[in-house]
């Protein structure tokens, strides 16, 4: 009997230590866990944007005004980063083509959602909100 109770013991403790580890921790995901979709700027007034596997990472960013956004091509292949859609292109920037290791910068002054795309690449979307 008295095996049986150290036995159930042990498991309890176990469980609790369990429990314990997985519902403390941290409610905020760690820098690289976050959503792939969205990334949030905290204060900064700089942020980067990686292009590669054809898809700008991350796609959707919330910055506030005054951020420098920075494109950087990690790909082979050439990319373009330019404001508006493919069928509604605006002439707030445009990168002209990105080799690889090449970098484009824009400053967001104004608040609003910057939709950008790569003219190359059907399906290579983004968005900026500007708050």
């Amino acid at each position: 009997m008295k095996k049986l109770n150290k036995i159930t013991y042990l498991l309890l403790t176990a469980l609790c230590f369990i429990f314990v580890f997985v519902s403390c921790r941290p409610s905020a995901e760690l820098p690289g866990e976050a959503d792939p979709e969205i990334a949030i700027m905290d204060g900064g007034k700089e942020f980067q944007i990686e292009m590669k596997n054809s898809l700008f990472d991350p796609q959707t960013i919330t910055i506030e005004p005054g951020t420098v956004v920075t494109w950087t091509n990690e790909d082979d292949l050439i990319h373009t980063v330019t404001s508006g859609s493919r069928n509604n292109e605006t002439s707030l920037f445009d990168s002209g083509n990105m080799r690889k290791g090449e970098t484009f910068s824009f400053t967001f002054s104004k608040k609003g959602t910057y939709d950008y795309f790569c003219r190359p690449h059907t399906g290579m979307e983004g968005v900026i909100e500007v708050q």
